[in-house]
């Protein structure tokens, strides 16, 4: 098992919060709301830089 420390309780808050809307575990909930949270920034930075190759000039 591994830990994952934390500086303020709100991310603990909230992941009990989430859990208490879905049904799922924290570890469930926490594992796929990162996994959301890094296909958003991947695909908002690869959006990025696509945009820049195909700028014109």
């Amino acid at each position: 098992m591994t830990t994952l420390e934390l500086e303020t309780d709100e991310p603990v808050r909230l992941a009990h919060e989430l859990c208490a809307l879905t049904g799922e575990s924290v570890t469930v909930a926490v594992a796929k709301a990162l996994r959301e949270r890094l296909a958003r920034e991947r695909g908002s930075r690869n959006g990025r830089r696509r945009s820049w190759r195909n700028r014109p000039g």
